[in-house]
Formats: C-alpha cells, sequence, structure tokens
C-alpha cells in the first residue's frame, strides 16, 4: 500500500521540482526588468526636476555635465545603460569631480516638462552642459564607454585651453612666422614643443608645468618672456622646421632671442620626467637665455630662426577660386599674367566635369584663399599633351601640378601613392605649405604646353594617345614625385623626374611634412 501511494504521489513531487529548477532557471537567464537596468547607477548622478537646475544650470561648482535623456522602454537605452555606468566609472577616476554623468528618466511624468525644456524628441538625448549651464551642446561621439570618455576629457581639454591660453597660447603651424619674427619682437619667446605619446594625459591642454613656468616671468600686465605651446600630433610643421625628430627630441623648449637673433633647445634628457624638475629646468634654461649665457656657453644653439611662411591677408574681396582650365582662361589664370602658382588639377575626367576630386580642390581653393595660388583643373584624357609635358601618367592620376610662370618657368608635381590611388587633403596641403615655405624643390621647364581648344580635339585620339604613350613605361615605385629642384646641387637631369616615396612628403607616423632643402626661389615675374 506504502509503494502504492509513494508512485501515486511521484509525478506531483517530480511536477514541483520541475517547476521550482525552471522557476529558478529563469530568474537567471530571463532578461532583466527594464527599470532594473537604469537602477543600479554606480557613479552616474540621478537628475530630475527636483535637482536638475541646483546640480547643473545653476550649480555653485564648475562641472562638466554630460547628460543622457532616457525612458526605460527603449531598446537603445538599455543598450547604452552598461556603457553610461562604465564610463561614469572611468571618468571619476581620471578626471575626479571635473566632469559628471547624469542621466533624466523622461518616461518620469515628473520630469517631462524638464525633457521637454531641452527639446528631447528621441531616446537616448545625450547633451552637455559647461560654465554652470550657461553652454550646452549635443553629444556627436561614439555610443560605447571609450567614446564618451573620450568626448568629456576633449571638451575640459577645451575649457582647460581657453583659460591657460594667455599665459601659453597654443600655437600653429600658420601662426609661427608672427610669434617668432612678429609680436613682442623686443623680448625673448619660450615654445614648448609637445607630444601626445610623451605627455602625462594626450588629451588635455597645455601643460601645467609649462604655465607654471610661465607665470614666473609675468608681473601685471607686464611679461618680460613670451610663452606658447603646440602638440606635434596637432601640428606637426613646428617640429618639422625646427628639424625635431618626434620618436627622439619632444617634448623639447626652444628659446628663441629677441628680434629672432638665434634659437637654442632644451631636449628631454635635460628636462627630465616629473612636473616639479621640469618647471626648474625650463627656468634655468630661460633664464640663461636671457643672460646671453646660453649663446656663449656651447649650448644646443643656432643662428637665427626656421623660414616659416607670412601670415595670410586677409582680403574682403577673397573668393575660392575653382575653374576648369580652357585656352581662354589659361594666360590669365594660370601662365601668362598671373603672377602667383598655377594648381593644377589633371584628372582623367572620361570628358565630363563631374568627378570626386572636385569637392577637394573646392576645399583647398577655401583654405588657401588668401595665399599666391590659382586652382583650376584638366581632362588629361583630352589634354594628352599637357599632361604629358608634366609627366603626368594616366596611371598616376589625378595628380597636382604646381606651376610657377614668368621670367623663369618651372614646376613640381604631386602624384597618387600609387596606381588607382587618390589625392587626400593632408597630403595635398602638406604639399601646398611647403611651396609657401620656400622648402619644395621645382624643375625648370623650357615652355609652358598650351591648352587645345575645345573644336579641335580629334574625337578621343588624345584619350588613347595618353594611355598609350604614357602608360608603357609606368613606373611602379609610387610616391610622390616632386621634381628636381634648381641650384641645389648636382646637374640637372633633363626630363627625368625625381622620385620622393611619400614618406618623403609626410611623416607616415605624424602626419609631418618631412624636411627638405632651402630653396628660394625668389620673386616670380
Amino acid at each position: 500500500g506504502a509503494r502504492d501511494a509513494n508512485r501515486a504521489t511521484m509525478p506531483r513531487a517530480f511536477t514541483l521540482r520541475t517547476a521550482l529548477v525552471v522557476a529558478l532557471a529563469c530568474i537567471a537567464s530571463c532578461p532583466t526588468p527594464a527599470r532594473a537596468l537604469f537602477d543600479d547607477l554606480g557613479d552616474v548622478v540621478k537628475l530630475d526636476a527636483k535637482n536638475f537646475d541646483s546640480r547643473v544650470t545653476n550649480a555653485k561648482e564648475d562641472v562638466y555635465w554630460l547628460v543622457k535623456y532616457y525612458a526605460p522602454w527603449c531598446g537603445h537605452c538599455k543598450k547604452l545603460a552598461p556603457e553610461w555606468t562604465k564610463a561614469a566609472k572611468a571618468l571619476k577616476k581620471e578626471v575626479g569631480d571635473k566632469a559628471k554623468l547624469g542621466a533624466v528618466d523622461c518616461d518620469d511624468a515628473t520630469n517631462k516638462a524638464l525633457c521637454a525644456k531641452f527639446n528631447v524628441n528621441g531616446f537616448p538625448t545625450l547633451k552637455g552642459f559647461a560654465a554652470r549651464g550657461k553652454e550646452s551642446h549635443d553629444f556627436d561621439g561614439a555610443r560605447d564607454a571609450d567614446g564618451i570618455v573620450q568626448f568629456v576629457k576633449t571638451k575640459l581639454a577645451a575649457k582647460t585651453t581657453a583659460s591657460e591660453d594667455k599665459l601659453a597660447p597654443k600655437l600653429t603651424y600658420h601662426d609661427a612666422f608672427n610669434f617668432l619674427n612678429v609680436v613682442d619682437a623686443q623680448i625673448p619667446k619660450a615654445l614648448l614643443v609637445s607630444s601626445a605619446s610623451t605627455s602625462d594625459d594626450a588629451s588635455a591642454g597645455v601643460p601645467s608645468w609649462w604655465t607654471s613656468t610661465a607665470v614666473k616671468y609675468k608681473s601685471g600686465r607686464r611679461k618680460d618672456v613670451a610663452f606658447a605651446w603646440v602638440r606635434h600630433e596637432d601640428d606637426p610643421g613646428v617640429a618639422r622646421n625646427f628639424k625635431l625628430d618626434p620618436l627622439v627630441d619632444l617634448p623639447a623648449v626652444v628659446f628663441v632671442a629677441p628680434n629672432a637673433e638665434y634659437h637654442a633647445f632644451l631636449r628631454p634628457a635635460e628636462l627630465g620626467d616629473r612636473a616639479g624638475g621640469k618647471i626648474r629646468a625650463a627656468k634655468a634654461f630661460v633664464d640663461k637665455g636671457r643672460d646671453g649665457s646660453l649663446k656663449t656657453g656651447g649650448a644646443d644653439v643656432y643662428v637665427g630662426v626656421p623660414k616659416f611662411p607670412e601670415p595670410r591677408k586677409p582680403r574682403k574681396t577673397a573668393d575660392a577660386r575653382y575653374a576648369a582650365l580652357t585656352d581662354e582662361n589659361v594666360l590669365t589664370d594660370c601662365f601668362g599674367s598671373y603672377s602667383g602658382t598655377c594648381v593644377v588639377l589633371v584628372v582623367d575626367a572620361n570628358g565630363v566635369d563631374e568627378f570626386p576630386e572636385n569637392t577637394l580642390m573646392m576645399e583647398l581653393a577655401k583654405k588657401y584663399r588668401n595665399d599666391p595660388f590659382s586652382f583650376v583643373w584638366i581632362d588629361g584624357g583630352a589634354q594628352a599633351e599637357f599632361a604629358k609635358a608634366f609627366g603626368v601618367k594616366k596611371s598616376r592620376a589625378p595628380a597636382l601640378v604646381a606651376v610657377k610662370s614668368g621670367r623663369r618657368n618651372r614646376f613640381a608635381t604631386l602624384t597618387a601613392a600609387s596606381a588607382g590611388d587618390g589625392l587626400d587633403e593632408r597630403t595635398a596641403s602638406a604639399f601646398l605649405d611647403k611651396i609657401l615655405g620656400g622648402d619644395m624643390q621645382f624643375k625648370p621647364i623650357a615652355s609652358l604646353p598650351s591648352v587645345e581648344p575645345e573644336y579641335l580635339r580629334g574625337g578621343g585620339d588624345a584619350t588613347t594617345t595618353w594611355a598609350d604613350e604614357e602608360d608603357d613605361d609606368d613606373d611602379a615605385s609610387g610616391g610622390v614625385e616632386v621634381h628636381g629642384g634648381e641650384d641645389v646641387g648636382g646637374e640637372d637631369d633633363g626630363d627625368a623626374p625625381s622620385v620622393v616615396d611619400i614618406d618623403a612628403l609626410l611623416d607616415v607616423d605624424d602626419g609631418a611634412v618631412a624636411a627638405a632643402p632651402d630653396v628660394s626661389d625668389g620673386e616670380d615675374e
């Protein structure tokens, strides 16, 4: 009887055990309820209609806030939640209380007006607040923990730089001429050339030890030494012109004597690693420059300062000009009466005037609108003799040809790195900056080619000529063709171009324009 009773109850017991196991498994593996994802905020600050003004828009502390407006039912919000928490934890560790991440639940009825105030129309919406809420902006970074952290640190760096610009402003390549030669010419200059790879915080602005050094030479509104700084990754041309190797010589302090009489370097070995030691070393170095002992003490001293392009002169009527090169405008916009440098895009346009390189050329025309450049384009397929005159092969198109005409006609050519590649803004800008800085090597050309009128073109024969004649001896070395300069040593090699690898124009690691012999053409006529 007992055995039968057990048999009778086994299915029920088995059923209960099975149900319990299934329930526990569901608790362990079933999706977390929506709101539970947002309950464990960690270092994220929960913001609402009651505390938003006191914490963000009218706060006593100047804290940068990045605020997430979310709804618990939103799928994208659920995906972002753990990244937001992770980013808040990382920021607390890296920047302390300088920045905070907040979260507002817009599904909460009491927060509806707050979300509407900031035009929250979708979820999640991410907004940044700076200057105690007086400045606000949308988030435009990557929506993962690393992207969020980087975005916030970039905003903090901009804020830090703005507050410390008066002590040690950030220098750009195009401002270097004025800083070294014009502004405050009667007092010494001290320039820090730093590198993100050697900085304690690559995302930060001017290093605090550098501003601490600068303040020692300021009394009220008077300054005895003008300080500035530049990060190599942002403006590689400065280190290039001072012939500083970014892998070995950075960070470096450059002292420039009054009236740019000479400059000297304080290199990493003498500068040291710790902030306090850097301040003492930099101050001692600058003091030696001020009392003249740098010049007489056998230090790392060089006469004058490197050449930098003179600042662009703003013109009210300066417009970005870019047009097709034709037989009608060649003597006014390129050769003949034009006294600047004509920058010709030689492209295989296939008889049309719409091609991808137009965007690049318009950007260059805008960027250099106040410089002595004329930007034009020509179809190498339809104007094969023109392309051939400058050694541009069809397989290396598109190419930029910089032409200086006048008493002496000469040119330099920038081609794609390899067959099928295009040109990019960074490489093209480096090419043009070298021309402005007087560092480009140009090759003489006996006579400038003409542009064939459209009514004389032979129905496709020119395209065939360009392909058949120019590609038979195609140079497989790639690189940037910079034609050999005049009077730079050795004999001119006639029609054979010197080929410099792309690394000779740009440093691969950091985008710097490589050093080139200082060749000055003088004034064009």
